[in-house]
């Protein structure tokens, strides 16, 4: 009888004894479904029920035949989203630990965009402070696999092996085709990968730089790692010598960087001192000349990078590396000007103006007009003209 089998609405509306009884006829007139007990339900599970319940009954007995109890069902999981939650999250790699470890791991994690280059560059300070030996092997490696080498040198070929067999072994290890190795400049999405990767690397030296400061590590590292790109940027090897001197161009980037901002607080600590002469002049004074020592230590650190790979890759025979340096050199001209716009560097522009390939000339005009459009009243460029011109 219809009394004995209620509609679908009046299961919502029910307390706990009338669903029981309902329960109970269900169980009488279809003994194939076994169906459960029903327990207390709270309000989320009695909105859940209303929202499923309809006035048809044959819509409640295909519900049912489909599951025994429709408002206990739960909603059903893709087997995607189930693979997602059943597989376990990836533990974090801790670099400072993971660098005693492997000699690659330093490369692989600046390569990594989603690694923080501060959490890298505190790693590389902390091993460098522990063991500088084995954290100038870690750099070294990483300029060598940036290259796309897959060689890896040991503490003992770094600290005392012969730099000229070791680039020939270097040289002989690799298998890469022309504009094949990581930082070439491809056009597409293998491009854009090497632009990312290049500013990526790039910001790492600034960050290691800053962070360094004016500590002597500063000058032992950057002397070291500069050493070691002199070397492999002789390599007859292409992907050695573009990306040792990209290497070395990020080094004089990030010394131009604090540089600049070491002459600023020189020049806000010298107003300081001229507009009160109060106890703390002295320490002004002091500070000033610590700040011009410093200014002193990373203009020759520049210097020594520009005689040691510019002046060797300013003329390669691949008209991309010679590109890349002239760029290179306009760029620190405009950033750090008092330095570098002088006939000692702006004589490799003038040079290059009757370079042989076009792309190079026309990269050297772009610079000299930048230049001018900044510094149209500067006598040094005038004659840079007036000489090549």
């Amino acid at each position: 009888p219809s009394s004995h089998f209620p509609t679908p609405n009046t299961h919502a509306r029910t307390h706990r004894a009338r669903t029981q009884h309902t329960l109970a006829a269900v169980r009488a007139f279809f003994p194939l479904y076994n169906l459960p007990a029903m327990k207390t339900r709270g309000k989320s599970a009695r909105k859940r029920t209303r929202s499923r319940d309809t006035n048809d009954i044959g819509s409640y007995e295909s519900q049912t035949e489909e599951s025994d109890v429709p408002w206990r069902t739960k909603t059903p999981v893709s087997k995607a989203k189930a693979r997602r939650k059943s597989t376990p999250s990836r533990p974090r790699v801790d670099f400072v630990s993971s660098l005693k470890e492997k000699a690659c791991v330093l490369h692989n994690a600046v390569a990594n965009r989603k690694t923080a280059l501060k959490q890298i560059v505190k790693g590389v300070v902390k091993r460098l402070k522990k063991a500088e030996e084995k954290c100038l092997t870690e750099l070294s490696n990483f300029m060598i696999q940036s290259s796309g080498s897959k060689k890896i040198l040991s503490l003992t070929d770094v600290t005392s092996g012969d730099k000229e067999e070791l680039e020939k072994d270097l040289t002989n290890s690799y298998d890469l085709g022309p504009n094949a190795y990581p930082l070439a400049l491809a056009k597409g999405a293998k491009g854009k990968a090497a632009a990312k990767l290049s500013q990526r690397m790039q910001d790492f030296w600034k960050k290691l730089v800053q962070e360094l400061g004016d500590t002597e590590s500063l000058e032992t590292v950057l002397s070291h790692c500069i050493e070691w790109l002199k070397s492999l940027s002789k390599s007859k090897q292409e992907a050695l010598r573009y990306t040792s001197a990209a290497h070395a161009y990020w080094i004089v980037d990030a010394l131009i960087e604090v540089s600049l901002s070491c002459e600023e607080e020189v020049v806000g600590k010298e107003k300081l001192l001229q507009s009160k002469k109060n106890k703390k002049s002295h320490k002004l004074s002091a500070d000033i000349s610590a700040l011009q020592t410093q200014i002193s230590s990373l203009q020759a650190l520049m210097k020594s990078a520009f005689h040691s790979v510019f002046v060797h890759r300013y003329r390669d025979v691949k008209p991309v590396i010679r590109k890349l340096s002239l760029k290179s050199l306009g760029t620190w001209m405009k950033c750090y000007k008092d330095y570098f716009v002088r006939d000692d560097f702006l004589k490799y522009m003038g040079w290059c103006l009757n370079d042989a390939d076009a792309t190079v000339r026309a990269a050297v005009l772009d610079v000299i007009i930048e230049l001018l459009d900044v510094e149209e009243e500067d006598e040094t460029i005038v004659d840079l003209m007036g000489n090549f011109i």
